[in-house]
């Protein structure tokens, strides 16, 4: 039986998020991991970790050239579409982080009790 993670945004916002990428013009070697990001909370590189915790300076001493170019479709991208609750900050960057964390867990704990076997025993 396959598992996907849960999600963190609604299932209305993504819907929308592989056409909104696309609509802002985010290159697609970004394209996997920011919406990684959103959808589930998942780590991301420090470029993009700079990026979401809306540190500027960081984020052009992190950049190479092509993620140099790429940056207004990032912003745009991350300011029009995500929701608030999961950029702007270093602390909203790792809560994110940590709540995609938790609710993984919270899932993994639900796949062990749904097979009836208790691991942590």
């Amino acid at each position: 039986m396959a598992h996907t993670l849960p999600l963190l945004i609604s299932e209305s916002l993504d819907q929308q998020l592989d056409r909104a990428i696309v609509r802002e013009c985010v290159p697609e070697f970004w394209r996997d991991e920011l919406l990684n990001y959103a959808r589930y909370g998942v780590p991301t590189g420090s470029f993009l970790q700079a990026v979401l915790s809306n540190e500027l300076a960081e984020t052009f001493n992190r950049a190479d050239v092509e993620s140099r170019r790429a940056l207004p479709q990032i912003v745009a991208f991350v300011y029009n579409v995500l929701p608030y609750s999961c950029w702007g900050s270093r602390a909203i960057y790792q809560f994110w982080l940590t709540k995609g964390q938790e609710a993984r867990q919270a899932a993994s704990d639900r796949v062990v009790e749904d097979a009836g076997t208790d691991v942590r025993r």
